[in-house]
Parts: C-alpha cells; structure tokens; sequence
C-alpha cells in the first residue's frame, strides 16, 4: 500500500520519519538478544557465537580436547574463538574486554570458579582441581584410570607398586585411590609420595627394585624419569613408569620413551562443546558430572619388561611377547620353555592370574589398542599384526575384551553427521 508523503514545517517528510521511526524500533530488541541470534545457528546472516577458550596448549590433554571442540564446532554452527590462558587474570581479561556469550576452561581454583559464577553466562569446567567448583564439568573417570594402572602393573607381575602425585588435588587423589583399591583387592599395598619435592629423591632410591611407579599425569612421569637420571636409577629395569594422557611429545621425547594412560581428551572435547551448546540454548545444567573413560595403556619402553622371578615362567611371557604379531598356540610355547603344559598353566595361574592362551589374547589386545591409537593403519591390517585371523574375529576378541569396538578409539564418541 502506497503512503503519500506530508512535507512538515521543516522540510522533511512523515515517511521518512515514520521510516526512521520503524528502524529503531527493529535495532534495539537486535541489540538486546545478541546472543539470541547467535544461538540461532548456521541461519544466513546470524552472528557467530563467541566462545571463550581458556586451555594451556602445552599440555597434550588440551591439544586433544581442542580437536574434540573443533569437531562439534565446524559441524554445527559459526563460532568465534578466542584463546588464553587459564589463569584467573587471563579470565579476567578475557570475559571483561572480549565479552563472550560461553566460556569452556579448566577450573584451577575456586577464585577462577566464582568468577565464572558471578559471571553468569554458559561455562563448562573441563578439569578436577576444584572438588566444589559448583559449574557444569566434563571429565575422566579417574576411577578407571587408576584400575588400568593397577591391571598394567599387575599383569607384568610387579610386587612392589608406587604412586608421584599431587596430594589433594582431586584428580590425583582420586587416581590413587582407585590404584590403591584396585592392588589391595590382589592383595597388594601402594606406597605414596608428592611430586615434586625435596623428598622424592629419597623416596624413589628407597623402593625395593623392581618397582612399578604410576605418575598421576605424563609431567609427572617426566619428572620421575629426570630424576631417576640424575640418581643413576635404570627405567624401567629398577622402576617402571607409567603416566596419564598419552602426550605424544612428552612421551616420545623422553628418555626412555613413557608409557601413558590414553585418556578421553578428544572426547571431553566434543561433549563439553556439546554441553556448552545445549546451555546456551536454555538448557538447565546437569547436576552431575559427564565422566568418559580412558582409552587404555599405550605401552612404551619405560614399562616395558617383566617383573616375574621364575625364570620359566618369564621366559614364556617373553616368547609371547615376541610372537604376538603370527598365530601363536601353546604347544609353541612348550617346545621354547622345557615344562609341561601342566606344570606351566600352574605358574601361570598362580603368579598372573590367568592361563597361557588368556596371556596370548591379552598381549595381542595390548598391542592393537597401541596400533591403533599411534597409527593411521587400517583394523584389517592391524589385525593382522597382532595375530588374528581376521578382521572379524579381531574385532569380536577386542569388544569381548575391552568392552568397547576397536573403531571407538579412533573418534569422539558421538562422531558429527
């Protein structure tokens, strides 16, 4: 419908002002939901969400937990990034002057917790150094950590087991405390000490040899390894070290390379991002903690050796090891260890806890979970190299095992369309 225009008294026109009029009215409730229209998606024209990323790059949990944000965020809709460190005046800044609509961050203290609070938009807490942080938090199931460090120890037939942490820090605490239970129910103890300190030293030169040493983090891990340099303590022939995360760079770079826990971190990634999302489309925050579980041990050369005092029953396991990669029967093994089957499931059963063709299947698992964790080699190929027939029972023996498929290891759990 046509509007005629009424000049007024000083030269303009009522369109134009009722055209001017219409126009504010429209940019002021826009200025008011921001984030509102940002939430709207992918929709053409809609402004990116700006999410703050508060991450210490130098560690690999959070290179790993970046690709998992990467995978939700570039398969869902435009969001805008910003990076800095997780401290509290990185935080500080970084809310205040960038004005972000969400914020995902590990929480390092109950400082950097109540600003988040007081802040009063969308955060997700993707670490456990605060127990009572009272934000939204995705994480490991430290539980199951610790329980993975004790079957590894246990099953090269350690005797004497240690644990470097950082006491009251309620990741480190609570790996210890599943490690710990997990030894006593074999009817073991665990032995504790702080890292770092002066002491540790002295602790790690008073440990009956061998000994198994589980680290609370792969820093940690390094640590012990530098300082059982210095002391002239051999790793792993006097102490076995085992770490968290499977941080390639430190791992691989230390001398000798450190096996590691691969945890969640690519996973806690793509469901903090998730979360983040969902809490930014109104969505109340869940009471309770999303907690992944780890991917398994990645075996290197700083627990790679036998803690097993019979001489035949430690030559078997090594004939097992070497072999792992070709089908492999235990009339095998009985012509290279000169016992009776008897007399060899006996040392088996007593000593590990299980029979030489379970000792078999564990050792090919072992194995492929490390292919395919460090290798871009196809199941088929890798199962392969480990032994099996094929792919399909690979595949059936991996998930019978490990209770997962093998092809879970190798992308966030709910993998974007």
């Amino acid at each position: 419908m046509a509007v005629l225009a009424q000049h007024d008294q000083r030269g303009g026109t009522q369109a134009m002002a009722n055209r001017r009029r219409d126009a504010r009215t429209q940019t002021r409730p826009q200025r008011r939901s921001r984030t509102r229209t940002r939430n709207q998606g992918a929709a053409a024209g809609a402004e990116p969400i700006r999410v703050a990323l508060l991450l210490d790059m130098s560690w690999g949990y959070y290179r790993d937990l970046l690709r998992g944000v990467m995978d939700y965020a570039k398969a869902r809709r435009p969001w805008d990034f910003r990076m800095a460190q997780p401290t509290l005046a990185s935080a500080q800044s970084l809310l205040r002057g960038w004005r972000p609509d969400a914020a995902l961050m590990p929480v390092p203290n109950a400082e950097t917790a109540a600003l988040l609070r007081r802040w009063g938009r969308p955060a997700v807490n993707v670490s456990y150094h605060v127990r009572e942080a009272r934000l939204p938090r995705v994480g490991a199931r430290e539980d199951l950590i610790g329980e993975a460090a004790a079957r590894h120890f246990l099953d090269k037939g350690y005797r004497t087991f240690a644990f470097v942490g950082h006491r009251g820090v309620p990741y480190s605490d609570e790996r210890l405390a599943a490690y710990a239970r997990a030894l006593r129910a074999a009817g073991r103890e665990v032995l504790f000490a702080d890292d770092p300190g002066a002491s540790l030293l002295t602790f790690l030169k008073g440990l009956p040899r061998p000994a198994a040493v589980f680290c609370a983090t792969d820093g940690v891990s390094w640590s012990v390894a530098e300082v059982c340099a210095s002391a002239g303590l051999r790793v792993p022939e006097d102490l076995a070290l085992l770490g968290v995360d499977n941080d390639e760079f430190q791992c691989t770079l230390a001398h000798p390379p450190l096996s590691s826990i691969a945890g969640p971190g690519r996973e806690i990634g793509y469901e903090a991002a998730g979360l983040l999302d969902r809490l930014l489309h109104g969505e109340c925050a869940p009471k309770a903690p999303l907690l992944l579980a780890p991917k398994g041990v990645v075996t290197r050369q700083s627990t790679d050796v036998l803690a097993i005092e019979d001489p035949d029953l430690a030559a078997a396991v090594r004939f097992i090891n070497e072999r792992c990669d070709r089908p492999l029967a235990v009339k095998e093994i009985l012509r290279a260890v000169p016992v009776s089957r008897r007399a060899l499931e006996v040392k088996f059963r007593q000593t590990l806890g299980r029979s030489p063709l379970q000792e078999i299947q564990r050792v090919r698992i072992e194995r492929a979970r490390r292919l395919i964790l460090e290798t871009d080699l196809a199941l088929g190929e890798i199962a392969r190299r480990t032994g099996f027939g094929g792919l399909v029972q690979f595949s059936a023996t991996f998930k019978k095992v490990t209770g997962q498929p093998a092809s879970a290891l190798r992308r966030p759990r709910h993998q974007a369309p």
